[in-house]
């Protein structure tokens, strides 16, 4: 048995079915509804217990039951078989084992309802799953695009650190020696100030010897010829 949806059971393939069993299980009512190769329903109960029997049979089509469908809603089954019939039963009624009888399927019913062929399922669930998978794909593609994007934004902001780290580097570097040049400068400068200061006193203090020797030389010599005018003086009066 394959499932089709809940509450619905299919053999396989009809094309090429000898039989076997149509089965509907109505999780409600705790049922398992069949429908045979003679065209009767058979209600069992579920889960079914060893040696199962069922608890309600109906005559319903003249040859096999080819479909056993319950509503979404569990409220209704239907049956279809060999002799071209459907019908429609309220599972209450049934699995109380009322009597039921033929009448005229009241369609307007399911007025609201929409159907849709197995094969139109099938082909939108392909769809879906094509469609799922393209999504899927292109989800792929966005984070590895994303991840490449990431990967490349983070190398480059790492290059431009590194860059940055070293201009700054190269510029402090640069400044440490402008600094210590402009240092070395400035005390060369106060050397050469000290040195032209100590030169300056030096050569005032050798101006000022030698003035005080010439001016004593002077004052020597304005005594010699003092002390010989007056010489000169006294012989000439005596």
């Amino acid at each position: 048995l394959r499932c089709v949806k809940p509450g619905y059971f299919s053999a396989g393939q009809r094309s090429s079915r000898t039989h076997t069993a149509e089965l509907a299980i109505c999780s409600l009512s705790q049922t398992v509804f069949v429908g045979t190769s003679t065209g009767q329903l058979l209600l069992y109960k579920w889960p079914l217990p060893e040696n199962a029997q069922p608890y309600q049979k109906y005559d319903i089509h003249q040859g096999e039951v080819l479909f056993v469908k319950l509503s979404t809603d569990e409220k209704y089954i239907f049956t279809m078989g060999d002799d071209n019939s459907l019908f429609m039963f309220d599972v209450d009624i049934i699995v109380e084992g009322r009597p039921v009888s033929r009448k005229s399927f009241n369609y307007s019913v399911f007025d609201d309802v929409s159907y849709i062929l197995q094969q139109e399922l099938d082909e939108r669930s392909r769809n879906i799953d094509s469609l799922r998978t393209q999504i899927d794909d292109l989800t792929r593609d966005k984070e590895k695009e994303v991840f490449r994007l990431k990967s490349t934004h983070e190398d480059e902001k790492r290059l431009r650190d590194d860059e940055y780290s070293q201009t700054t580097t190269e510029l402090r570097d640069k400044m440490s020696d402008a600094l210590h040049e402009r240092d070395r400068a400035k005390q060369t400068i106060i050397d050469n100030e000290k040195q032209l200061e100590a030169l300056h006193m030096k050569a005032a203090e050798e101006l000022e010897a030698l003035y005080q020797k010439r001016s004593w030389e002077q004052d020597t010599k304005y005594q010699q010829l003092k002390e010989e005018k007056d010489d000169l003086i006294v012989r000439y009066e005596n």
